[in-house]
Protein backbone atom coordinates (compact mmCIF):
# COMPACT_ATOMS: atom_id res chain seq x y z
CA UNK A 1 0.00 0.00 0.00
CA UNK A 2 1.28 3.66 -0.79
CA UNK A 3 -0.06 6.09 0.83
CA UNK A 4 -0.09 9.63 -0.40
CA UNK A 5 1.80 12.80 1.70
CA UNK A 6 -1.77 14.39 2.70
CA UNK A 7 -3.16 10.48 3.60
CA UNK A 8 0.20 10.04 6.26
CA UNK A 9 0.19 13.63 7.74
CA UNK A 10 -3.59 13.71 8.23
CA UNK A 11 -3.27 9.78 9.78
CA UNK A 12 -0.25 11.44 11.80
CA UNK A 13 -2.03 14.10 13.13
CA UNK A 14 -4.73 11.62 14.18
CA UNK A 15 -2.66 9.81 16.33
CA UNK A 16 -0.93 12.34 17.73
CA UNK A 17 -3.97 14.08 18.70
CA UNK A 18 -5.62 10.91 20.21
CA UNK A 19 -2.61 10.25 22.34
CA UNK A 20 -2.49 14.01 23.36
CA UNK A 21 -6.05 13.44 24.50
CA UNK A 22 -5.64 10.55 26.34
CA UNK A 23 -2.42 12.11 28.62
CA UNK A 24 -4.09 15.65 29.07
CA UNK A 25 -7.88 14.01 30.16
CA UNK A 26 -6.69 10.46 32.26
CA UNK A 27 -3.63 11.78 34.16
CA UNK A 28 -2.82 8.29 33.59
CA UNK A 29 0.77 6.37 33.20
CA UNK A 30 1.56 3.49 31.64
CA UNK A 31 3.85 2.54 34.92
CA UNK A 32 0.59 1.90 36.78
CA UNK A 33 -2.31 1.70 34.25
CA UNK A 34 -2.24 -2.08 32.93
CA UNK A 35 -5.07 -0.11 30.03
CA UNK A 36 -3.26 3.15 29.34
CA UNK A 37 -0.22 0.51 28.66
CA UNK A 38 -1.94 -1.36 26.16
CA UNK A 39 -3.28 1.55 24.76
CA UNK A 40 0.68 2.97 24.42
CA UNK A 41 1.67 -0.29 22.81
CA UNK A 42 -1.22 -0.12 20.51
CA UNK A 43 -0.42 3.38 19.57
CA UNK A 44 3.32 2.25 18.79
CA UNK A 45 1.94 -0.74 16.24
CA UNK A 46 0.01 1.91 14.65
CA UNK A 47 2.88 4.19 13.77
CA UNK A 48 5.54 1.44 13.06
CA UNK A 49 2.79 0.17 10.73
CA UNK A 50 2.61 3.53 9.06
CA UNK A 51 6.74 3.37 8.94
CA UNK A 52 7.19 0.16 7.89
CA UNK A 53 4.17 0.53 4.78
CA UNK A 54 5.93 3.95 3.66
CA UNK A 55 8.99 2.33 3.06
CA UNK A 56 8.09 -0.19 1.28
CA UNK A 57 5.46 2.13 -1.13
CA UNK A 58 8.52 4.04 -1.25
CA UNK A 59 9.88 5.23 -5.12
CA UNK A 60 13.19 6.27 -5.58
CA UNK A 61 12.50 9.88 -6.65
CA UNK A 62 14.36 12.76 -5.67
CA UNK A 63 11.01 14.65 -5.46
CA UNK A 64 9.99 12.72 -2.46
CA UNK A 65 12.63 13.86 0.37
CA UNK A 66 10.12 15.72 2.63
CA UNK A 67 8.51 12.31 2.86
CA UNK A 68 11.83 10.39 3.79
CA UNK A 69 12.72 12.50 6.43
CA UNK A 70 8.77 12.88 7.76
CA UNK A 71 9.26 8.67 7.77
CA UNK A 72 12.35 9.20 9.69
CA UNK A 73 11.29 11.73 12.38
CA UNK A 74 8.06 9.51 12.79
CA UNK A 75 10.53 6.56 13.20
CA UNK A 76 12.14 8.56 15.74
CA UNK A 77 8.84 9.10 18.15
CA UNK A 78 7.92 5.20 17.35
CA UNK A 79 11.90 4.68 19.20
CA UNK A 80 10.91 6.75 22.17
CA UNK A 81 7.75 5.72 22.06
CA UNK A 82 9.03 2.01 22.39
CA UNK A 83 11.68 3.19 25.34
CA UNK A 84 9.29 4.76 27.40
CA UNK A 85 6.49 1.69 27.10
CA UNK A 86 9.74 -1.06 27.27
CA UNK A 87 10.64 0.71 30.89
CA UNK A 88 7.15 0.83 32.00
CA UNK A 89 6.66 -3.43 31.24
CA UNK A 90 10.23 -3.55 33.08
CA UNK A 91 8.84 -1.36 36.01
CA UNK A 92 5.53 -3.48 35.80
CA UNK A 93 7.88 -6.70 35.61
CA UNK A 94 9.83 -5.84 39.05
CA UNK A 95 7.15 -4.50 41.00
CA UNK A 96 4.33 -7.34 40.34
CA UNK A 97 6.69 -9.96 39.18
CA UNK A 98 6.16 -12.47 36.11
CA UNK A 99 3.50 -13.58 34.21
CA UNK A 100 3.36 -15.05 30.86
CA UNK A 101 0.68 -11.86 29.66
CA UNK A 102 3.59 -9.49 30.61
CA UNK A 103 6.71 -11.85 29.45
CA UNK A 104 4.86 -11.52 26.02
CA UNK A 105 4.52 -7.96 26.23
CA UNK A 106 8.07 -7.22 26.92
CA UNK A 107 9.18 -10.01 24.14
CA UNK A 108 7.13 -8.10 21.44
CA UNK A 109 8.47 -5.19 22.49
CA UNK A 110 12.17 -5.92 22.28
CA UNK A 111 10.94 -7.30 18.79
CA UNK A 112 10.02 -4.29 17.63
CA UNK A 113 12.51 -1.91 19.42
CA UNK A 114 15.12 -4.23 17.28
CA UNK A 115 13.05 -3.56 14.06
CA UNK A 116 12.72 0.40 14.89
CA UNK A 117 16.32 0.60 15.39
CA UNK A 118 17.27 -0.99 12.15
CA UNK A 119 14.49 0.58 10.60
CA UNK A 120 15.45 4.29 11.72
CA UNK A 121 19.30 3.63 10.94
CA UNK A 122 18.71 2.75 7.68
CA UNK A 123 16.12 6.00 7.32
CA UNK A 124 19.14 7.64 8.70
CA UNK A 125 21.45 6.40 5.89
CA UNK A 126 19.11 7.38 3.43
CA UNK A 127 18.39 11.02 4.52
CA UNK A 128 21.96 12.41 5.59
CA UNK A 129 24.23 9.69 4.17
CA UNK A 130 22.72 9.59 0.42
CA UNK A 131 22.18 5.74 0.91
CA UNK A 132 19.41 3.74 -0.62
CA UNK A 133 16.48 1.65 0.54
CA UNK A 134 17.32 -1.54 1.36
CA UNK A 135 14.78 -4.61 0.49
Amino acid sequence: VNFKIKDQARLMDYLRYNGDLVVLFTGQSPYHDREFLLLFNLMLVAVMGIVVFSVSGHTVIKKYRFQKITMFLLAVVAFVINVIALSAIIYRLGEFGFSPNRVAVLGSNVLIFGHLAITMLDLYRVNFRNGTFQA
